[in-house]
């Protein structure tokens, strides 16, 4: 005699409510602070690889110059960023610090976008662009 189970995903059983509808409160609480962890954690990742991927350039709008960036097509902006960086010239220990505020990961130009940073004492194509630190917007 051949015998055949039906087996349901581990905490399950077929025709029984879910094992959370009988959790306790601080077990409740405890699976919420989980998900929660789990989701910070998650954008991390997304904010540290957007950082990775920002692609800095200099340009000259209206007399000023501006710090722009954007993301290659491949990776989408999951979520509106501050993205610190800082530009160097070289020969110079010290960097010229700024921040691109609420980045959307457009297209760089003159439309607005980016940040202006102090003239460097060197030119803008030979500027060293490095992207700091990614966080989400406030």
């Amino acid at each position: 005699m051949l015998l055949c189970l039906a087996v349901a995903p581990r905490g399950q059983a077929r025709g029984l409510p879910q094992p959370e509808a009988h959790w306790s409160a601080a077990e409740r609480a405890l699976a919420a602070e989980v998900q929660q962890a789990v989701q910070s954690r998650e954008l991390n990742e997304r904010l540290q690889r957007q950082q990775r991927h920002a692609q800095l350039q200099a340009i000259t709008c209206r007399g000023e110059v501006r710090v722009v960036a954007a993301l290659p097509r491949s990776e989408a902006l999951a979520s509106c960023v501050d993205l610190r960086f800082s530009a160097w010239c070289p020969g110079n220990v010290t960097p010229i610090r700024g921040q691109l505020t609420t980045w959307g990961g457009a297209e760089p130009g003159c439309s607005g976008a980016g940040a202006a940073i102090t003239a460097p004492t060197c030119p803008i194509q030979d500027l060293r662009l490095v992207a700091d630190a990614a966080q989400a917007c406030r």
